[in-house]
């Protein structure tokens, strides 16, 4: 055989075998989900019926996962009853671990199983109820965390899933999903779906847009914010985020607003989940610093991880950079924007500082720290703060190198490009992904350091003139927090108990017994006095205190220079331009 023949019959087996290697590779199977979701009235109490339809599964004997987390609370779902295979030829058996089901399949590919999901809890709607699902003869807000059974799962496996409602007429609906429609559709990673969340009923729908962009605020019962004040601060954030990222592509967010019963003072929290926010505040409570920080820091997420690369199976390799860097914007992009004054924006930064420098967990490895998830053990604070420490050194390093023409932003904004790329199937973000477009921007030397201290060899150092010329760097002594009686039965119980001598509560002339009638306290942070009044033997008595007990060490914080205004400080060049 001539040579020419030969090497075009080689070339031609070779794309043969090559396609059919490619026909035959294994790829993920995309499993159809089907949530029919029915609210029924009994007896004034309202009991969400739910049948779950499923297709495509890969074998006789799956796994189901009964509700039961939402963050870094578990045993929610105790108001799950009535569960039951509803497709011929399956069933349902226990599992050595109670939150999980097997589900038996004899000769088909789909089976439907239905339940029933209660209201499992009493009382007024305070925070620390916040979490379960909210069940009520005019409303509903659940999540997938606290109320959807479904099959074991990775974040990353494709899923097509539909929600179906049954609710009455004239409710409204919003989800992460849509909003008004009571058929609504996705189709994507397993990820989205987890973190999803659902509110119906006596909510007020508002709707904001811009361009492609849909922007809808739900919010139910009184508020001391209006639904127009509400709309523009939450329309003012998007429009930062917007400005730093340079996108405008974010078809749709959904915000929740749902205030607490009245019986709840000086508490407001929130929290982030699939194309959505929710809020849970105090009916006085206005957008304090600690909400708009939160929004900011969820409405991040978006981006980071979300348009840069999926989550992977253990997100906590990842969390350094997903959350930390997150942290570190959210109160530079409030500064940016004109939310936060200078010393605002300080005080954010040297909080975070102070719990990366105090925290015992400063050099836990990121191995150390998968195997604590692994073990059932919460996502740790050290990724935050450490994250946010190793973003301002970074940003530091790469304006230094670059003599300011260059900042974290384009790193960031670089990696959302590289997302785009990639198609709505990119893969997870790791950690190289991240040094690799950093290497562009700082030494070699430098990219060492960097992976030293996401590892936690070694502790982050940046200098004295990392956020000038607005503020000087300076070795300051932490004292512990310390509030000086039990954070329980404060809060819980509104009553002073095991008040602690020579504390700076028992100083002020608070008293064992006192019956605590307002509290306005930051916990965990020493720069805040308490603010405490309390009613003793029929008078009414105020208190103001710093919560400060033994020192924690030497930690660097930034203040302000003398000569500078806090209200016209320009923002360091990592913010948007």
């Amino acid at each position: 055989m001539r040579a020419p023949l030969r090497c075009i019959i080689q070339f031609v087996f070779c794309l043969l075998v090559f396609n059919y290697g490619n026909a035959f590779a294994v790829t993920p199977t995309e499993i159809k989900l089907r949530y029919h979701l029915d609210s029924q009235l009994n007896n004034e109490q309202l009991v969400l019926h739910v049948r779950l339809d499923m297709k495509g599964m890969t074998s006789k004997r799956s796994v189901l996962v009964l509700p039961s987390t939402w963050g870094d609370v578990n045993g929610l779902g105790n108001g799950i009853q009535h569960l039951r295979a509803e497709s011929a030829n399956t069933k349902i058996t226990d599992t050595s671990d109670p939150l999980r089901k097997f589900l038996e399949v004899s000769d088909s590919t789909s089976a439907s199983i239905s339940y029933d999901v209660l209201k499992d809890w009493d009382g007024p709607l305070r925070e620390n109820v916040r979490h379960l699902v909210h069940l009520e003869p005019t409303w509903i807000e659940i999540n997938t965390g606290n109320a959807l059974i479904h099959p074991a799962l990775k974040p990353s496996d494709p899923v097509d899933c539909s929600f179906e409602w049954s609710i009455p007429v004239g409710w409204s609906l919003a989800t992460s999903f849509g909003v008004r429609d009571r058929q609504q559709h996705f189709r994507g990673v397993w990820d989205r779906v987890q973190n999803a969340v659902f509110v119906a009923g006596d909510f007020r729908i508002h709707k904001q847009k811009r361009g492609r962009e849909r922007l809808f605020l739900a919010v139910r019962g009184t508020w001391c914010v209006s639904d127009d004040e509400a709309k523009k601060k939450i329309t003012e954030i998007f429009a930062i985020e917007r400005a730093f990222w340079k996108d405008d592509d974010f078809p749709y967010y959904l915000v929740t607003v749902v205030p607490f019963d009245s019986s709840q003072r000086g508490v407001s929290g929130g929290g982030g989940f699939t194309d959505a926010f929710s809020i849970h505040t105090a009916p006085e409570e206005g957008f304090t610093i600690g909400l708009l920080s939160l929004f900011t820091h969820e409405l991040f997420h978006a981006w980071n991880p979300y348009k840069i690369g999926r989550m992977p199976n253990a997100p906590e390799d990842i969390y350094w950079f997903t959350e930390g860097f997150t942290t570190y914007y959210q109160s530079l992009l409030l500064w940016r924007g004109g939310l936060l004054t200078t010393q605002q924006y300080l005080n954010a930064m040297n909080q975070s500082l102070r719990n990366y420098y105090l925290s015992p967990s400063r050099n836990i490895t990121t191995k150390e720290l998968i195997q604590l998830a692994q073990s059932g053990h919460g996502k740790d604070q050290i990724s935050y703060d450490r994250g946010a420490a190793i973003a301002l050194w970074l940003d530091w390093s790469i304006r230094r190198k670059t003599h300011s023409q260059k900042t974290l932003g384009d790193v960031m904004r670089e990696l959302v490009l590289e997302g785009r790329t990639q198609g709505h199937s990119f893969p997870e973000l790791t950690s190289d992904q991240v040094f690799a477009v950093t290497s562009k921007y700082i030494s070699v030397d430098e990219q060492a350091q960097m992976k030293a201290f996401v590892n936690g060899i070694v502790n982050v150092k940046f200098p004295g003139d990392a956020l000038q010329p607005c503020a000087v760097e300076q070795l300051v002594d932490i004292p512990r927090f310390d509030i000086g009686m039990s954070r329980d039965q404060l809060e819980n119980k509104r009553v002073v108990t095991n008040l602690e001598a020579g504390s700076e509560a028992q100083k002020a002339g608070i008293e064992e017994g006192d019956k605590v009638i307002k509290l306005s306290v930051y916990w965990d942070d020493v720069t805040k006095p308490v603010d405490l009044t309390v009613e003793r033997g029929g008078a009414i008595l105020p208190f103001t205190f710093r919560p400060t007990g033994a020192s924690l060490g030497l930690v660097p914080q930034f203040s302000l220079q003398s000569s500078t205004d806090s209200q016209s400080c320009p923002p360091p060049l990592s913010t948007p331009r």
